[in-house]
């Protein structure tokens, strides 16, 4: 007996191959701060695009109209229903890839026909089949790995933490073997539009840049003499940069809507009919394993430290950080230069005294560098946190609640991999020992990462009472880590806000 739904949804006959697909974290939405999970059933019908291939993805359903504030507290505690959603591949292509401009890896999983069949059944079989959403928990990464464990031998869901993160499902995914062969076949990377954007103008010389850049800004065309001097292959590569420039910064649009692109666009595109044909490799090309996100460090990360306080002597600290990564440690399958943690405390103990130092409920810091140096690349950041800090080193007994955020210009400088932020903000926290309410700071932060790793921050920012005129506090930052391994790193901190503290760490993620 045949269900004329299910073929038409997809004929398991017509399905070669199923793949684990990894969207990279996304800042802009909470739905999507840690990446997101789905599967991909992959066609062998001769002549149809990887476009129209069909997924099978889960997320929470109602959450039109609800804001960033309502998601967060409603998924944390189940309030919203979960669901399965079956949808061509093309709509995650064009929502993750080129309005959200994330990467998206497919890992292809090795199964035998019969595997491909069963697994595409079930996924007809829980379309439209109700669950309670947890962020933390019973979310994309649980159902989709849940989906996986219902294979023989297959380890999907992560036992080392109470939550689920789609990264840790991968890393649990990809590193397993099953009658001796990798459950992974092989792994693709579709990059996003601002991926390739950023590949193809570092692929340039000095001087084809800048002749670029200058045709952004319309001071000359593609037919300058400048860039005839260059051979047709070069004008190609010139050409095909601008058009991804133009696709990036043209704006995010709904899936399935048509971006409004600007005429330089159109004049650049029929320039580059007159050229030869580029080589270049295809969206999905089979991806270089060391920057995937299997290879990734651990979330969770906890650090001791010893160091020595101005006036004061020893100090020893332990810092823990159930989730997610900061600004010096994110890697391959999060935002670079950006960092969101939630629960990250330090303990700080003193004088045989024990207390808290920090504690960031959820810190969030988003940095987005101009990389090409062309109007409507990035250029722009903003950082939002909200937990429990001591007033100053010096103090005892002067911990306050504090909401604190600021808006940033960013841009990246002259020296290779660095990044120089101007960020004005403001917050409000509780008032204690007479330091009022309602702030506004100012920040300067410079940021350099080097090859073997390492990554640099020196900041210097200036907090000001809104209603306590004598409270002005001027906090300079100075923070290095130095991974020692892929599970091992060290940090140096030094930092003063009126007396000075020098504190060695090291930390292991888990």
């Amino acid at each position: 007996m045949s269900c004329p739904a299910f073929l038409e949804w997809g004929d398991p006959r017509d399905i070669d191959s199923i793949s684990l697909m990894f969207a990279n974290g996304y800042l802009g939405n909470p739905a999507s701060y840690y990446g997101h999970l789905f599967l991909k059933f992959n066609s062998k019908k001769s002549g149809q695009s990887y476009l129209l291939d069909k997924t099978e993805n889960f997320g929470a359903l109602d959450v039109r109209g609800d804001n960033p504030v309502q998601y967060i507290v409603k998924a944390l505690v189940g309030g919203y229903d979960g669901g399965f959603s079956q949808i061509d591949f093309f709509y995650h292509d064009a929502t993750y890839t080129e309005n959200e401009f994330r990467d998206l890896w497919e890992y292809r999983l090795d199964l035998a026909p019969e595997e491909v069949r069963f697994l595409s059944a079930h996924a007809w079989e829980i379309h439209r089949k109700r669950y309670t959403y947890f962020f933390f928990h019973d979310n994309c990464a649980f159902r989709v790995a849940e989906v996986l464990e219902l294979l023989k031998d297959v380890k999907a869901v992560p036992t080392a933490a109470p939550w689920v993160i789609p990264q840790e499902v991968v890393k649990v995914v990809a590193n397993q073997s099953r009658d001796g062969k990798p459950f992974v076949k092989e792994r693709r990377l579709h990059p996003s539009r601002q991926s390739r954007l950023y590949q193809g103008f570092n692929a340039l010389n000095g001087e084809q840049q800048a002749l670029v850049q200058s045709i952004a800004v319309q001071r000359i065309t593609l037919s300058d003499p400048s860039v005839k001097l260059y051979p047709e292959a070069d004008q190609a590569k010139m050409a095909d940069t601008l058009l991804d420039y133009y696709q990036f910064t043209s704006g995010s649009t709904d899936a399935g809507s048509e971006k409004k692109l600007p005429e330089a666009y159109f004049s650049v595109l029929k320039a580059r009919f007159d050229l030869p044909p580029a080589a270049t490799a295809p969206k999905g090309a089979v991806a270089d394993a060391r920057d995937a996100p299997d290879v990734g460090r651990s979330p969770g990360w906890v650090q001791i430290g010893l160091g020595s306080q101005e006036g004061a002597g020893p100090v020893q600290t332990l810092r823990i950080r159930p989730a997610y990564y900061d600004d010096l440690d994110s890697d391959a399958a999060q935002a670079p230069w950006s960092g969101l943690s939630m629960g990250d405390l330090t303990l700080e103990r003193q004088s045989d005294k024990v207390q808290v130092k920090k504690l960031d409920f959820v810190a969030i810091n988003s940095n987005r560098p101009s990389m090409t140096r062309m109007p409507g690349d990035g250029g722009t950041g903003w950082t939002a946190r909200f937990g429990l800090e001591k007033q100053s080193l010096a103090c005892t007994d002067c911990l306050v609640f504090r909401l604190q955020g600021d808006y940033r210009k960013v841009m990246s400088l002259p020296m290779p991999n660095s990044i120089l932020a101007l960020g004005l903000g403001g917050g409000v926290q509780s008032n204690r020992n007479n330091e009022g309410m309602a702030l506004t700071s100012v920040l300067l932060k410079l940021s350099k990462r080097f090859q073997n790793g390492s990554h640099v921050n020196l900041s210097q920012e200036t907090k000001v009472s809104l209603d306590r005129s004598e409270s002005t506090r001027h906090i300079s930052t100075l923070e290095w880590r130095t991974p020692i391994s892929r599970a091992l790193d060290w940090r140096l901190l030094w930092e003063s806000d009126g007396v000075a503290r020098t504190t060695f760490g090291f930390g292991t993620y888990w």
